[in-house]
């Protein structure tokens, strides 16, 4: 199913940067009636604890046409990262090993 990603009018934009955006680099989904979606920062380091930031609950329809948005708008970076990750592993020459 293509999700078509629709225009946004002049007030749905303002609204949509009225509010702070917090930085998160954690998030956790559960699926039941609804999803939700609970977003987390998480300091540095494995012992840190995550610092609940916001959570969000979607209908599974407006889950899935997020799921649908993200993919097409995110797509060129992701192969953006792969090409530098590709260019990174030809760059690096393989480890050799010396049998004895």
């Amino acid at each position: 199913m293509e999700t078509e990603v629709q225009p946004v009018s002049a007030g749905e934009t303002h609204v949509s940067l009225s509010g702070p955006a917090v930085f998160c680099n954690r998030f956790f989904i559960s699926v039941g009636p609804v999803v939700r979606i609970a977003f987390a920062e998480q300091e540095a380091g494995e012992s840190k604890e995550s610092i609940f930031r916001t959570a969000v609950a979607l209908s599974h329809a407006d889950a899935i046409s997020l799921a649908h948005i993200l993919a097409k708008l995110l797509k060129p970076i992701e192969d953006q990262l792969d090409a530098a990750v590709a260019a990174q592993s030809v760059a690096k020459p393989a480890a050799q090993s010396h049998g004895e």
